[in-house]
């Protein structure tokens, strides 16, 4: 094994080991190390994108995520890392399509099952909501289409009146 790998490795270990232990910025720190000696060893953007979700940071973790599916597209922990951001980032659809993918390449992937099941349900919760926004904007049209049609019944004379008596 050359000195670059060996490198590569330990950074990975340690990594590993903050991982583990909670300390994510450490991880993060230590696979991007690690990276820099290998840039084409899918699985420590896999790691790093563990560790960008872990510590909150989606948007990192989707990118890594990608890189992951990018560099080997039959690396299913690649395509659970990537559906697992985008849950995260609220893709619900996106999510539910590549959690669909890895479900096909491994049925017995509970972290999928669990991710889809989520996605099944957030999405149904927008379905809820949106219709329920549609409806209560129907009824607004419909309240404000009764009141311009009464106001245009109310004789002319009245308007007037209600106007002037209003300003006083």
């Amino acid at each position: 094994m050359e000195d670059w790998q060996l490198q590569r490795d330990a950074h990975k270990t340690r990594g590993d080991q903050a991982f583990r232990s909670g300390g994510f910025k450490t991880a993060i720190d230590q696979y991007t190390k690690a990276i820099s000696l290998d840039p084409d060893f899918v699985v420590l953007y896999s790691n790093r994108s563990a560790s960008y979700l872990s510590n909150g940071e989606s948007s990192k973790a989707l990118k890594d995520a990608r890189k992951c599916v990018e560099l080997a597209s039959t690396f299913i922990k690649g395509h659970s890392r990537l559906a697992a951001a985008l849950l995260a980032l609220k893709r619900f659809e996106q999510a539910q399509d590549v959690y669909q993918y890895v479900l096909e390449e491994d049925p017995e992937n509970a972290a999928a099952k669990n991710g889809l099941e989520v996605c099944v349900k957030e999405m149904s919760k927008r379905r809820t909501l949106e219709q329920q926004r549609q409806h209560q904007e129907e009824n607004e049209m419909q309240q404000l289409q009764k009141r311009t049609s009464a106001d245009k019944s109310e004789p002319e004379e009245d308007r007037k009146s209600t106007r002037l008596n209003s300003s006083h």
